[in-house]
């Protein structure tokens, strides 16, 4: 995991080229660095970024989608480079792959979900 000081440099950088980036910062940590939803100003208010998947509140503003697309896609790249710690659950609003299931809250005999998350204080998992 990148250190708290690289972590620092690197929204520093991206807040001097894009404006305030702590917003996909944090969503993206909560996301695994895989995704984000978030709410702010900047973006038009609530926003949504992963992969090939840009939406912005301003949803016809095609030079902020590209915004968000650079700021989040660096980011990401940022935050996936080392392992993730995934230890605190909570903080996940979702998460594809292998997933642990030590400390989970469904049934052990459904094995491991192909994704599991959190929305609006709803928790689900999908098992296959």
């Amino acid at each position: 995991m990148a250190s708290a000081g690289e972590d620092a440099d690197l929204t520093a950088r991206l807040a001097r080229e894009h404006g305030d980036v702590r917003a996909v910062f944090q969503a993206l940590r909560r996301g695994g660095g895989t995704m984000a939803h978030f709410s702010h100003a900047d973006f038009g208010g609530t926003s949504q970024w992963s992969s090939g998947m840009t939406m912005v509140g301003d949803m016809f503003n095609d030079s902020l989608k590209a915004k968000l697309n650079a700021i989040a896609g660096e980011l990401s790249r940022h935050l996936r480079a080392p392992p993730q710690d995934r230890a605190d659950d909570r903080a996940v609003s979702y998460r594809s792959g292998a997933t642990r299931h030590a400390g989970s809250w469904w049934l052990q005999e459904l094995g491991d979900p192909s994704s599991d998350g959190s929305q609006t204080g709803l928790r689900y998992a999908v098992f296959p």
